[in-house]
């Protein structure tokens, strides 16, 4: 009778201990499968971020200028983007019968004497950042000969991103 009774409590002791260990594992399974998954669901949601908006477009505001392009009277155009990454470089071009030229505010002599009298130092660039928001603003006196059918492009590019704004002079006021 007693040999019966202790291979059956020999069992149960090995049972047990086979539960124990299961029970072990499987906390220690648990205690590191929930931090791992976490990591996993943080890094994935990271890339995906950081994905979603490289390939996104760089938005830039309307550009905002005066209602009437006045000759011989100072016009200020200004150009906005919210959100703007670190890296963003805006410029300011002109563009006349279907060719872009950038707005130089140095002193080069190197164009012609059309690309001269069109792109002279008569425009100023301000550019300035508030927390986020990067602002340019470009200030030139319109002139009839110069920019009656002209069009300014506001030009923002940060990596592969980029964007544009225009502002049209298509009808330019005499003074009175």
């Amino acid at each position: 009778m007693v040999s019966a009774a202790a291979p059956k409590s020999l069992l149960s002791i090995v049972i047990y201990s086979s539960n124990a260990a299961d029970r072990s594992s499987a906390g220690i399974i648990t205690a590191w499968s929930v931090p791992v998954l976490i990591l996993v669901i943080i890094i994935t949601g990271v890339l995906w971020w950081r994905l979603k908006w490289r390939k996104a477009p760089l938005i830039i505001c309307d550009i905002v200028g005066p209602p009437k392009l006045i000759d011989g009277e100072e016009a200020v155009l200004c150009c906005t983007v919210d959100d703007a990454p670190e890296d963003l470089c805006v410029t300011w071009l002109i563009r006349r019968a279907g060719q872009e030229q950038e707005i130089q505010t140095s002193q080069r002599r190197e164009r012609s004497e059309e690309a001269e009298s069109l792109l002279d130092t008569s425009y100023v660039i301000k550019s300035q950042v508030v927390g986020h928001q990067y602002s340019s603003s470009l200030s030139f006196i319109p002139h009839m000969e110069r920019h009656k059918d002209v069009t300014f492009i506001c030009r923002g590019v940060s990596g592969k991103r980029k964007g544009e704004r225009t502002f049209s002079c298509e009808t330019i006021y005499g003074e009175i």
